[in-house]
């Protein structure tokens, strides 16, 4: 089974723009598409920039930066979100894709 981004599973951070967060696990909550509003875990409201998505994800994790909404400089703790590229999937088979095409026969 090759792993995916899918709401519920866990994720590893791998790239942050806060350091910190690089390393650590999270839950992903829901997709954000580009420009969208969404309600954090910790019910602020924020809205997605208009050129990326992400995902919304809660964990022992930092996010620091300015809402779009409010314009606001924040640092909130719990939650963050991040574009897919910056998250690597814990569920599933790692490696599923170097058994594709490369089953063993057995005599029978």
């Amino acid at each position: 089974m090759k792993a995916v981004l899918e709401a519920g599973c866990v994720a590893l951070v791998i790239d942050s723009v806060n350091s910190e967060n690089i390393g650590k696990s999270v839950t992903l909550i829901s997709w954000c598409a580009a420009g969208e509003l969404f309600n954090a875990p910790d019910g602020t409201c924020g809205r997605m920039p208009e050129n990326t998505g992400g995902w919304l994800c809660a964990g022992e994790i930092v996010c620091g930066g300015k809402m779009s909404v409010s314009m606001r400089d924040f640092r909130r703790y719990g939650w963050c979100v991040f574009t897919p590229q910056y998250l690597m999937p814990m569920n599933g088979d790692p490696f599923g894709h170097l058994y594709d095409g490369h089953k063993e026969l057995c005599n029978t």
